[in-house]
């Protein structure tokens, strides 16, 4: 019974084999029988374990032992101790699927290397590296990897323009904002403001403490604004972690807009921001129904901007785990990756998200103005009846 469930198993798989060539256009000729789809998965199996004969020219090495007849043996690298899968299982391209644990901490990822993950092959039975096992599997160098993906995000990054943007038109502006209104009926909304703290390695240098947040961590405090598809339409990089999320807006580009009266409608932010005409934060102490259905609203609609944030970093594992890269580069990168997130949104490349992220409730810091103040009264009279 166990040799005809072998065989059964066998047979299935080279049926899976010749769909997925029909699939992949492979040819003909270069598609398996069964006996020789066989005495493949045989030659893999009894090769399975043992390391792959040296390709190097020159003298034998000494001992003349057979590859076949020896057992794996740990690589003996200065820096790297681990022992790697089988060949056949490493380069197969099945199967490598990432599985996230759910520890608390990262785990450092080899020996040698500085870097730390919650990624783990099931099959090959490591904790990969970011940059250093994706070079292994594509048979390229870890520096390699480093400087495509550096040119990649840096080529995404000058294209930034073109897919992160402020709806402009009048009609672009009015189907943001029905957006908007369409999640807790609060009009005239045309995006949702807030910043998040990306982990960076140590920065050395004099300013080096001007980057470490509240938190006590070396970061950078990335503004971004979002619409009620979570998309990205405006994003500041480059702030220091120690740098207030109003202190952010007040030298950003998306405030001068504001101010000039180049979008019809208004941003929604938390109590760590001024109220001004522009910029509506909650009420820190209601006092009617009215208001209090006010901060209800508001709360539920300004909540697209942390489900941005949940989307994001989920779609970006590097954006929770933290960027251990120069911090240039990592400023480019976090921009870049708000492109990919865009492009993703557009082709509805759907991923489980958060559906509801608790509302952080935190102490007003700037004093709001009092044309804001009047104006946000009027609105709430106007408007929540």
């Amino acid at each position: 019974m166990i040799f005809r469930a072998i065989d059964l198993a066998l047979t299935n798989s080279w049926l899976e084999h010749q769909e997925d060539c029909k699939i992949c256009k492979i040819p003909s000729t270069d598609v398996l029988d069964l006996l020789h789809f066989r005495q493949r998965v045989a030659e893999a199996l009894i090769k399975m374990g043992y390391p792959i004969p040296s390709r190097k020219r020159g003298r034998p090495a000494s001992g003349g032992s057979s590859p076949v007849n020896s057992p794996v043996t740990p690589k003996q690298h200065r820096f790297r101790t681990e022992i790697r899968p089988a060949s056949e299982i490493q380069y197969d391209t099945v199967d490598h699927l990432p599985e996230y644990d759910q520890k608390k901490e990262a785990t450092r990822c080899k020996n040698g290397c500085k870097g730390k993950t919650h990624v783990y092959c099931l099959k090959c039975e490591i904790q990969p590296c970011f940059t250093d096992d994706s070079g292994d599997m594509h048979g390229i160098s870890q520096q390699s990897v480093s400087k495509i993906a550096y040119n990649v995000g840096k080529a995404l990054a000058k294209k930034a323009h073109l897919f992160i943007n402020m709806p402009t038109t009048l009609e672009d502006q009015q189907e943001t904002i029905r957006g908007f209104r369409s999640i807790c009926n609060l009009p005239s909304v045309i995006g949702a403001i807030d910043c998040t703290h990306i982990r960076v390695k140590r920065v050395g240098g004099d300013m080096s403490e001007a980057h470490v947040n509240r938190k006590g961590y070396y970061s950078i405090n990335v503004q971004v604004v979002c619409d009620s598809n979570l998309k990205i339409r405006d994003i500041v990089a480059r702030w220091r972690g120690s740098a207030h999320d109003s202190r952010v807006f007040n030298e950003s580009t998306i405030k001068e807009r504001f101010e000039r009266g180049d979008f019809h409608g208004r941003l929604l932010g938390d109590s760590g921001y001024a109220c001004t005409a522009y910029l509506f934060t909650p009420l820190l102490n209601p006092s009617n129904d009215k208001e209090e259905a006010y901060n209800r609203a508001h709360i539920r609609t300004r909540n697209t901007v942390e489900r941005c944030f949940g989307l994001w970093k989920q779609r970006f594992r590097c954006l929770l785990r933290g960027m251990f890269m120069k911090l240039s580069t990592a400023k480019t990168t976090i921009v870049a990756l708000a492109v990919l997130h865009n492009i993703a949104i557009d082709m509805n490349e759907d991923i489980d998200i958060v559906r509801y992220v608790r509302q952080r409730r935190r102490p007003q810091t700037e004093r709001s103005t009092v044309r804001g103040a009047i104006i946000r009264q009027r609105f709430i009279n106007q408007f929540l009846i």
